[in-house]
């Protein structure tokens, strides 16, 4: 017989105290928790190199539990940001961590993540000579954290010039400091240079003048061997096309630079990590620079851009953030669209079809699609042509008959003005039109 108070069925000893009334339900060991530790403790476990999809999942959906609203939003990032300043290799996972979130157009409240993350990079590039003076870890880690969205954020499947030109204004402070701030031009140019190749006609004599940094600092007395080493690689890369070098080249790489280098260059190796086409994806993502930061400096610097009279305009929906990237005309940035930095974009596309720049593409890809057919068209024509026929057009056969009659006489020149009525008539028949 069992005694009091003795547990019987086969499940054991266990010494579980009772819930009082009105005491919170202890959590589940299994269940995750939902704070901005456990989200920092699954970005620092993603892979940079090999991404792992379960647990890139995980960090999305609790970064998402932990924004309900703006101001947690705002909280969170601020949180991150910090981590990321003191932290290089926590700044590129956070890059991978929110990639796909802002492909999405996560928002809350209305306001867009890609705005939230682009106005931190914007405070960065603003303090980023007081920060440079005071705190020089910070500092480069700032230059990594924007090299990390600048490589994985994309607009309209392309990198955003904005962020190249501030990068490249970077690398003029840091050709001048030390060899592990030549190091970080050197990660930068390995890690982001197919989108620097990308944009380096629209970065226009910045990128070229980078060039010129990298060759007038390679020749000054006061650099160790290993920092002309760096720069040395800079221009390797840069003269071929910022791909891979050759072997012999890397070998000379491997010998001096060691453990340095082969660590470096998997990134100047791996994929596009971009994984969307989508042509709005960061559209109106130059707007959320201030004045006196990154487009003050875009006014400077950036060349070919129309300039309009409308000057600046401020967003209404919040004040602090203003659009004076008016001076891009559409050809040069038209990808970006106002309405849709907004909050408008989606709807308005949806109700007015797609944009005029598409419409032209179509327009080019439809009339070279026609071409080909026309030419098709023609070569076919010619292939089955006969005795019986006459620019392609089959005759009756009276008129047939009037023709092997007069083949005797001389031959005279037919009217140019029926040549081009039956040339005419040719394309009416085969269906093709030229506009």
């Amino acid at each position: 017989m069992a005694g009091r108070g003795t547990r019987v069925g086969g499940y054991g000893e266990r010494d579980v105290p009772l819930r009082r009334p009105g005491e919170a339900a202890v959590p589940s060991a299994n269940a995750e928790e939902i704070s901005i530790a456990s989200l920092t403790a699954k970005i620092c476990s993603i892979t940079v190199t090999n991404v792992d999809p379960v647990l890139l999942n995980e960090t999305e959906t609790l970064f998402i539990k932990l924004c309900p609203n703006t101001d947690a939003l705002n909280d969170v990032l601020e949180q991150l940001h910090s981590k990321a300043l003191g932290d290089s290799d926590f700044g590129e996972k956070l890059a991978v961590a929110l990639e796909q979130l802002i492909e999405m157009e996560f928002q809350v409240d209305s306001i867009p993540l890609k705005r939230s993350i682009f106005q931190i990079l914007q405070n960065d590039f603003e303090v980023k000579d007081s920060v440079y003076k005071s705190d020089r870890k910070k500092y480069l880690n700032a230059v990594n954290l924007l090299g990390s969205f600048y490589n994985y954020l994309k607009a309209g499947g392309k990198p955003v010039t904005i962020v190249g030109c501030a990068l490249l204004d970077y690398f003029e402070t840091l050709l001048q400091g030390s060899e592990e701030e030549i190091k970080v031009v050197a990660k930068q140019v390995l890690f982001n240079g197919k989108n620097l190749l990308e944009t380096k006609d629209r970065l226009n004599e910045k990128y070229e003048a980078m060039r010129k940094s990298l060759r007038k600092r390679l020749i000054d007395n006061d650099l160790s061997s290993k920092s002309r080493c760096w720069i040395l690689l800079c221009l390797d890369y840069m003269s071929n096309n910022l791909s891979p070098v050759q072997e012999d080249v890397r070998s000379f790489y491997l010998e001096v630079l060691g453990d340095e280098f082969s660590k470096l260059e998997p990134l100047a190796k791996s994929p596009d990590p971009s994984k969307s086409g989508n042509p709005m994806l960061f559209s109106g993502t130059v707007e959320a620079f201030k004045p006196g930061g990154l487009s003050e400096f875009a006014k400077n610097h950036l060349t070919g851009h129309k300039k309009s009279a409308s000057g600046i305009k401020k967003n209404v929906k919040n004040k602090d953030i203003v659009n004076d990237f008016s001076n891009m005309s559409v050809s040069d940035d038209r990808h970006f669209n106002n309405k849709d930095f907004k909050g408008e974009g989606r709807q308005a596309r949806e109700k007015k079809g797609p944009s005029n720049w598409r419409k032209n593409e179509d327009k080019v890809r439809n009339m070279k699609e026609t071409d080909k057919k026309i030419s098709q068209s023609a070569k076919e024509s010619a292939s089955s042509l006969n005795d019986d026929d006459f620019y392609g057009i089959q005759l009756p056969k009276e008129k047939i008959k009037g023709l092997h009659k007069k083949t005797e006489s001389p031959a005279v020149e037919p009217d140019s003005s029926s040549t081009t009525e039956k040339k005419s008539t040719v394309g009416k028949e085969s269906g093709e039109q030229w506009d």
